[in-house]
């Protein structure tokens, strides 16, 4: 799908992310390809609503777990542990459903979803035509995470971080911000496409 023929999808796009045309290749595709699975859903959740009247939302987001491996001042998830049995088939029922029914966006929450990283993966492998954004803070991903990321082309981390090196260093510990710069840092040498997710208050 050719999304880049509609002018009006094109000047929306631009209003979010003004150089689309200037990203390297490799988030380039990974951009072309998202946008293409979008429209393709919002097809099937058109359908759906014609169907049967249920309106499916365009974005689902999925809390994998409460665990992290730090402990930042102020987080709202503080504990929990890593689960013992990821139940992979029923998750992977449930976005089998979204898939069908075209919701294609899928934001994976945690604690730390990395440290379920194998799920995390089977995630994006097993569902090609999703996109998902994986909100992280960057510490757990190893050299053979970026190559499955540069394979799989459909998984977008999202870094958190609380704002400056002095703000995030404070509430999430040493040196946790230069580790996140030199994470951000590997993704751009390998144009691996990803985000920032910072939480604004006052």
């Amino acid at each position: 799908m050719d999304w880049t023929s509609n002018p009006d999808l094109v000047r929306r796009l631009s209003a979010v992310m003004p150089n689309i045309n200037a990203l390297a290749p490799g988030a380039k595709k990974t951009v072309h390809r998202s946008v293409a699975s979008y429209l393709q859903g919002r097809a099937a959740r058109a359908a759906v609503h014609e169907n049967d009247g249920t309106w499916v939302p365009g974005v689902c987001s999925i809390q994998l777990l409460t665990a992290c491996n730090l402990r930042c001042k102020g987080c709202h998830v503080s504990g929990g542990s890593v689960p013992k049995h990821f139940d992979r088939e029923r998750y992977h029922g449930v976005m089998r459903e979204l898939e069908e029914a075209g919701c294609r966006f899928v934001l994976l929450l945690g604690g730390e979803p990395m440290l379920l990283s194998e799920e995390v993966f089977a995630f994006a492998e097993t569902f090609p035509s999703m996109t998902f954004l994986v909100f992280t803070n960057g510490i757990l991903w190893k050299d053979e995470h970026l190559d499955r990321l540069e394979r799989a082309g459909n998984l977008v981390p999202m870094i958190s971080v609380e704002g400056d090196r002095e703000l995030t260093n404070a509430r999430r510990g040493e040196r946790v911000f230069e580790r996140l710069s030199d994470f951000q840092e590997k993704l751009a040498a390998r144009q691996i496409l990803h985000g920032i997710s910072v939480m604004v208050h006052s």
